[in-house]
């Protein structure tokens, strides 16, 4: 069975950055659903005010809401 590839959205947002302070994160954000979102990113630490290339992880959340989806992943950053 061949996979089918599709074009983003004009809605979807690419190459955000988020930096909190503690990690930086580069995320992408979606809605697949009238009630779901869903943010998935590389998240890296910051050190000094800099973007440590070190210890990369993929992190992801999802919610209701953007700020929902953007809250549950920063939680697997470590954030609350």
């Amino acid at each position: 069975m061949p996979a089918l590839v599709t074009s983003p959205t004009i809605e979807d947002h690419f190459d955000t950055l988020l930096d909190t302070g503690r990690c930086v994160v580069e995320y992408y954000l979606t809605q697949p659903a009238a009630t779901q979102w869903v943010a998935v990113g590389l998240a890296r630490p910051a050190v000094h005010g800099q973007c440590a290339d070190i210890g990369r992880r993929l992190v992801a959340g999802s919610g209701p809401t953007e700020a929902d989806a953007i809250s549950a992943m920063l939680g697997r950053c470590g954030h609350g």
